[in-house]
């Protein structure tokens, strides 16, 4: 799971969009026509988004004829994503209730694996409905990144617009933009364009793109700062029926921190859901747990070759619980 330069409390919440989703859900493609200009139902044959001068744009190395923007076998390695730019709307309670609305972006090339362990995989997440569980120990040296820009960032959804200059700090470059500060509320509901001009990392046009789902509204457990969550019965109940694909993250580390648990259920958008007693039952008893139902509607790109980008709308709702 690659880090993010943005905030600590927005990291955590694109890692779990970015990371969790493409790996858990097949990709939806942003081109569903058979031409080759990144947009649906227009049925023109130009060619917009490549400079090869063919009359075929695919982006990929499949061989047809179409623009679709993804693996002809819905699946996009982990080897090959290199960042993404998102929309997220996010509300939750880590002892101070925090409300956000928010652009942001990284793209990266890995330049040195590190000697980090991955997360060990003790249960596999298997589609709807299904939950996994993953163990990762702390230590080893993390990947080192070269993080890229792909020159000014467009996104707009309706009359809501803003170009985002690349930003750099600590040796990262990043995109971030606070829509709220703005003047800007969530088009829950509207999809969202996403224009690169290009840089180091080629440009893109991703429009239409992903729609924004409707903020998670949770009625059980009670999301307040270090309220209960039983491990012999954490059910979740929400309004259900806000689209896109909705997940819920449980996430907790032992007493000295060394050892990190964390549950992803990817669940049918019915309001009611109870993550596995025999997958709760693993995380430690006492310590403050992390935990988000979020809904997201993700999008793959190909740069060309084997150079992937997501491009996302999610809403999550996030708070710390304490496990009983």
């Amino acid at each position: 799971m690659r880090p993010s330069p943005i905030g600590p409390s927005l990291s955590v919440l694109l890692l779990a969009l970015a990371a969790t989703f493409p790996t858990a859900c097949e990709p939806q493609r942003p081109d569903q026509d058979d031409d080759d200009d990144d947009a649906t139902g227009d049925d023109d044959a130009a060619d917009d988004d490549a400079s090869d001068d063919d009359a075929a744009d695919d982006d990929a190395a499949d061989d047809d004829a179409a623009d679709d923007d993804a693996a002809d076998d819905d699946s996009v390695p982990a080897e090959d994503l290199h960042g993404g730019a998102y929309v997220v709307w996010y509300s939750g309670d880590y002892g101070v209730h925090v409300e956000g609305y928010m652009a942001s972006a990284a793209f990266y090339d890995e330049v040195d694996p590190g000697d980090a362990s991955g997360p060990d995989e003790i249960d596999p997440l298997e589609g709807e409905d299904d939950c996994g569980l993953w163990e990762q120990a702390a230590g080893g040296t993390a990947a080192e990144l070269e993080y890229l820009s792909v020159g000014a960032l467009t996104v707009r959804s309706g009359s809501q617009e803003v170009e985002i200059a690349p930003q750099t700090a600590a040796g990262t470059i990043y995109y971030t933009a606070d829509l709220r500060a703005l003047g800007y509320t969530p088009r829950f509901g509207e999809a969202y364009a996403f224009v690169a001009e290009g840089d180091d990392v080629p440009g893109f046009s991703v429009d239409p793109g992903p729609i924004l789902p409707d903020a998670p509204q949770v009625s059980s457990p009670d999301m307040g700062y270090l309220q209960p969550l039983p491990r012999d019965g954490a059910r979740f109940q929400w309004v259900g029926g806000g689209g896109g694909v909705t997940a819920i993250h449980v996430s907790a580390s032992n007493p000295a921190g060394n050892m990190t648990w964390t549950i992803t259920c990817t669940v049918a958008d019915d309001g009611d859901f109870t993550v596995p007693e025999e997958l709760m039952m693993e995380l430690p008893a006492g310590q403050a747990a992390a935990v988000t139902m979020v809904r997201a509607d993700n999008q793959f790109v190909d740069l060309g070759g084997s150079y992937w980008i997501v491009v996302g709308a999610s809403s999550a709702t996030y708070a710390q619980l304490m496990l009983e």
